[in-house]
């Protein structure tokens, strides 16, 4: 930094004008920090769309009808994966676990500590998640554990 010092000089004209323009660019982006930061609450908001919006919760009768009608037409995982979430609002009907969409199927196993469902859970868990095993025979498989853990209600 003595090189540059002595070549410069304390208080020369280019020193000067060098530190100025610094103190100009710090300054001007300062204040679009500052300007940015104020104005954001200020900015509108976008209208919600329906692809945005959240759906009604279902019921659990309402998740079986879907898993019906996507295993009617051949959709073996959204078949599967409605008649999952099934379970999860039937448990919540019938006041055995409340509804939470972040619990993890594990943790409503241990939650639970209930046979019927661990075995439905191990077949909704390999028909979603192994990778082609939705298929009619899982489905078949996963509706019986379902009526096994919850009653009947095809």
């Amino acid at each position: 930094m003595r090189a540059i010092g002595h070549v410069l000089g304390a208080r020369t004209p280019l020193n000067v004008a060098i530190g100025v323009a610094v103190l100009v660019v710090a300054l001007a982006g300062l204040a679009f920090l500052l300007i940015r930061f104020v104005r954001l609450p200020a900015r509108r908001r976008r209208p919600v769309t329906a692809s945005i919006a959240l759906e009604r919760e279902l019921t659990s009768a309402e998740l079986i009808a879907q898993a019906l009608a996507a295993a009617r037409a051949e959709r073996w995982h959204a078949a599967a994966s409605a008649l999952a979430r099934a379970a999860l609002h039937a448990l919540d009907e019938c006041g055995r676990l409340r509804f939470d969409p972040a619990r993890t199927p594990g943790e409503v196993r241990r939650l639970l500590n209930d046979a019927a469902f661990d075995a439905f859970e191990r077949e909704a868990t390999t028909a979603l998640f192994a990778a082609g095993a939705a298929s009619a025979e899982s489905f078949a498989r996963l509706r019986t554990t379902y009526a096994a853990a919850f009653g009947n209600p095809f």
